[in-house]
């Protein structure tokens, strides 16, 4: 896995160096080579898609600063997976993005070497008119299983959770696991996830290869036996997040020493968890999709649903499309989401970090969600309708 540090580092060494990602190019055309820009959201509301988005602020009024795109979400370089990171370099030298030769090759060796210390590297893999098209592969590094190995252990489309433990703690373990799925998280807990006539070792080190996170559920036991601590050492060279979930406040040992546990339950983990990967689009959609159906449900479910967005940081379209869930009245049944713009906060809501300051939901709906919207200025009124500043 490449550390999200290392992409970040590749990319201010292209700044420093006044490379611009898409060479002889235009913005549009070079990122059409990867993207179907048609079918990305627009962080412009005049616009549908990304595809009128990108034009209007780099060709009609170029307003876009520098190599802009490495830091839009919508494209995941930073935060999403290391082949859409790779493909997009390797574009970057390709002949007809970068016909200059020595251009090309600053660019692989920038990139190689920072993603030497994390086991890849960008080769030439042909050649065409002159120039060299590039591609990727791991060095030194165990291959990663084939996804048609793994799908019998993580759950399609969600985040995938190795929850390291002892033996004799395996059944609270494995409640954990439950717990996390209502949060968009696959969980493997060896001797439970395990397949019947399957060699054990080989199906914990696959889970071990195609890990997003581990989370150690940290018992005064848990040291002590070599698998856990090895399972740990694994999650630390692949850099991959590591949750250490005190279940007993038993402290962190080894390498993780100084890293604060996590004491006061699941709660703080599943925050955690938000801040680490809320620049993933599958797990983010997945609370925004609950809190949708919440609307056809009851009051206290929707109340549930739409306290597993708070810590969530959303992009324009995403406000858009809260504000539209709040004002639908085009169902069958009452919006059970409406109570949410009035109600107090539940005494059990009320211990989240992030809702201790406020005494009702619209207050944090205000605050942290609808003010943070680029252009739109949204009020709630006494109607409980969440409108435009203007609008009557």
């Amino acid at each position: 896995m490449i550390k999200n540090e290392t992409k970040r580092n590749i990319f201010d060494h292209f700044n420093m160096e006044n490379i611009h990602f898409s060479g002889r190019m235009s913005e549009i055309d070079f990122l059409k080579r990867i993207y179907n820009l048609e079918d990305m959201p627009s962080h412009d509301s005049r616009y549908e898609n990304a595809l009128g988005d990108i034009w209007q602020h780099t060709q009609n009024n170029y307003d876009y600063e520098g190599n802009w795109v490495f830091d839009d979400s919508r494209f995941e370089l930073i935060g999403g997976s290391d082949d859409k990171f790779l493909i997009f370099v390797c574009e970057m030298a390709h002949p007809l993005v970068r016909p200059d030769n020595q251009q090309a090759q600053r660019i692989v060796t920038i990139v190689n070497d920072w993603l030497k210390e994390d086991g890849w590297e960008v080769f030439p893999e042909k050649e065409i008119g002159g120039g060299k098209i590039y591609e990727y592969r791991q060095t030194n590094a165990v291959q990663r299983p084939k996804e048609s190995e793994v799908e019998h252990i993580w759950a399609e489309g969600k985040l995938r959770f190795f929850i390291s433990h002892r033996d004799a703690h395996k059944s609270e373990a494995k409640k954990l696991g439950e717990d996390l799925k209502e949060h968009g998280v696959s969980s493997f807990v060896a001797h439970d996830s395990i397949q019947a006539m399957s060699t054990w070792k080989h199906e914990i080190m696959k889970a071990l290869q195609t890990m997003d996170a581990c989370i150690c559920f940290i018992t005064k036991d848990f040291y002590e036996s070599e698998w856990t601590n090895q399972e740990v050492g694994y999650a630390i060279a692949r850099g991959v997040p590591i949750y250490l979930y005190s279940v007993d406040r038993t402290d962190p040992r080894g390498f993780k020493l100084d890293t604060q546990a996590i004491k006061s339950g699941f709660p703080e983990l599943v925050s955690c968890i938000k801040k680490d990967f809320q620049w993933n689009p599958n797990f983010k959609s997945h609370f925004i999709h609950n809190f949708i159906e919440a609307r056809d449900g009851n009051w206290d479910y929707a109340k549930d649903q739409f306290y597993n967005l708070i810590g969530f940081d959303f992009n324009d379209k995403e406000i858009e499309l809260i504000v539209d869930t709040f004002n639908r009245t085009d169902v069958a049944s009452t919006n059970q989401l409406i109570p949410i713009l009035s109600d107090a906060i539940k005494p059990l809501h009320k211990e989240h970090p992030r809702l201790r300051e406020f005494t009702h939901y619209r207050d944090y709906l205000d605050k942290c969600i609808l003010q943070k919207h680029s252009r739109n200025r949204y009020r709630i009124d006494r109607r409980g309708i969440i409108q435009l500043e203007g609008q009557k």
